[in-house]
């Protein structure tokens, strides 16, 4: 009796683990969400970006799809007019439900020494404001839109400016708080090509920033690149992704899973125990 009795217990505690370990797995699958923007560009044809999924350029010259160079030779998108300043922008719906924080990252290469001035990142199209990354000749900053506010980025405390060299693939990552007052926690630049990375300051000492309040990313609604002609140097842009992280709920649901495994793993040892003495009598 005692030794059925003990099996029954094994199959049935084998049965609701398999039960929960499904109803876990779902709800984290459920709860963490899709990157909100993801601009890779690998999937466009080679020429204008405008008309290409949702993207239009604005006036005075275009932004166009291009083969990268170095280690990135995947499409990515640049301005090959020699004279004229490209821009372009592409409408997107973000849904900030249950997140708490977000990180916005963008890659870039500089290819030349010329003057170079130029903007990607995540804004709102009425009033020209959100978060993005400025690239120019000799540095390179955080600016709050196409319309301004920005905070030139420092690698240490001592308010060296960035050595970004020419012919190199960097990624920029800004990670920012979301609700009422938001604000960037931390701000990273990637050396792509060479590997390393460096935590950035929004001046001398600063590792974070409290945005003006029209910057607010509750009301951004549009992707937007602004590329030199090339006459000033080339500049290539790729991956502009804003990212949920982490997700909260997913995290809650890791950790109940861990905790449902630790106590599986002792209640499995108890009846395997019990199992064996039923089994002796």
């Amino acid at each position: 009796m005692k030794k059925e009795c003990a099996q029954t217990r094994m199959g049935l505690n084998r049965t609701a683990s398999l039960i929960l370990y499904a109803v876990l797995f779902t709800a984290l699958a459920v709860s963490v969400p899709a990157d909100l923007v993801q601009e890779d560009f690998n999937s466009y044809t080679l020429g204008d970006l405008d008309g290409q999924d949702g993207w239009s350029s604005g006036l005075p010259g275009p932004v166009q799809v291009i083969s990268g160079t170095g280690i990135n030779t995947s499409r990515v998108v640049s301005n090959t007019d020699e004279a004229t300043t490209g821009y372009a922008q592409k409408d997107v719906v973000l849904d900030w439900s249950g997140l708490t924080q977000a990180s916005l990252s963008v890659d870039f290469n500089r290819i030349g020494t010329s003057s170079i001035d130029s903007w990607a990142g995540v804004q709102d199209s009425s009033l020209f404001r959100g978060y993005g990354v400025r690239v120019r000749t000799a540095d390179i900053g955080f600016r709050e839109g196409a319309s301004g506010g920005d905070a030139w980025l420092h690698t240490d405390v001592d308010g060296n400016t960035i050595n970004v060299q020419n012919e190199k693939w960097y990624r920029i990552t800004y990670e920012f708080t979301l609700g009422a007052t938001p604000m960037i926690t931390k701000a990273t630049l990637y050396n792509l090509t060479d590997g390393g990375s460096s935590q950035l300051y929004f001046g001398a000492d600063t590792p974070t920033l409290t945005p003006s309040a029209a910057t607010n990313p509750a009301n951004w609604d549009q992707v937007r690149v602004r590329v030199p002609g090339s006459h000033q140097g080339v500049l290539m842009y790729d991956n502009i992704s804003l990212i949920p992280e982490p997700a909260s709920l997913g995290m809650l649901l890791i950790g109940a899973l861990g905790v449902f495994l630790l106590r599986r793993s002792r209640g499995a040892r108890a009846y395997r125990l019990e199992f064996l003495e039923a089994r002796g009598r």
